[in-house]
C-alpha cells in the first residue's frame, strides 16, 4: 500500500509535474515569474490563493483578455473544460455567463456580478457554478511595470473545502499559462 500524501505534499508534486511534463522550455521561461503564494485562512475557516505573474505584455491587452469575449475564449480554459459560449456585460452590477463544456460533452456553467471595475488596474467579479451553493470571488490587480511588462495578481477567495480550493488553483494555473500565449 502506498504512502498517503497530505493535500500540500500533492499539491506539490502535482505543481513540479506539471510544470516539468506540460511545459516546453521556452513557454516555461515565459511564466517562470508566476509566484505561488501561500494559501491563508480567511474568517469563518473560508479559505483562498493568490497566484501572481509577470506578462511580457502591456497592460491594455492583458486587462481587455479578461473582459473581451474573443480574447477570453482563447485563455480561459478550465482544466478539460472548453467555453462553448461567453455572455457578458461588462459593468459593475453587469453578469457574466460562461458555458463550458468537458471532454465528453457534458455542460457547465460558471457565471457571476462584475463587482468592481477600474480600467487597467483592478477586476473583482464574483464567482459561481450553475448548480452549486458555493459563491466565491476573484480579485485581480493589475500593475504595468513598463510598456511592455505588466503584473498580474489574482486572489480567489471565500472557498470552504480545501479539495475545491486545489482545483480551482490548479485551473487558474492552466489559464494564466495560456494567457501568456493568448495576450500576444
Amino acid at each position: 500500500m502506498g504512502t498517503k500524501l497530505s493535500p500540500a505534499s500533492r499539491y506539490w508534486s502535482k505543481l513540479v509535474e506539471y510544470f516539468t511534463n506540460v511545459h516546453k522550455p521556452c513557454l516555461f521561461i515565459d511564466i517562470i515569474s508566476l509566484i505561488i503564494c501561500a494559501n491563508y485562512e480567511e474568517p469563518n475557516n473560508m479559505m483562498h490563493f493568490a497566484l501572481e505573474g509577470t506578462f511580457n505584455d502591456n497592460v491594455d491587452n492583458l486587462f481587455s483578455a479578461w473582459h473581451e469575449p474573443k480574447k477570453l475564449i482563447n485563455w480561459f480554459n478550465l482544466n478539460d473544460l472548453v467555453i462553448g459560449q461567453i455572455m457578458s456585460d461588462f459593468r459593475v452590477g453587469g453578469k457574466f455567463r460562461f458555458h463550458l463544456y468537458d471532454v465528453a460533452g457534458a455542460s457547465h456553467i460558471l457565471m457571476g456580478e462584475y463587482m468592481d471595475i477600474q480600467p487597467n488596474t483592478r477586476l473583482q467579479f464574483s464567482w459561481q457554478w450553475v448548480g452549486e451553493p458555493h459563491l466565491s470571488e476573484v480579485e485581480v490587480l493589475f500593475d504595468d511595470v513598463d510598456e511592455q511588462t505588466t503584473n498580474i495578481q489574482l486572489t480567489h477567495s471565500g472557498f470552504d473545502d480545501e479539495e475545491d480550493k486545489i482545483l480551482h488553483h490548479e485551473a487558474w494555473l492552466g489559464c494564466l499559462d495560456r494567457l501568456v500565449l493568448a495576450s500576444r
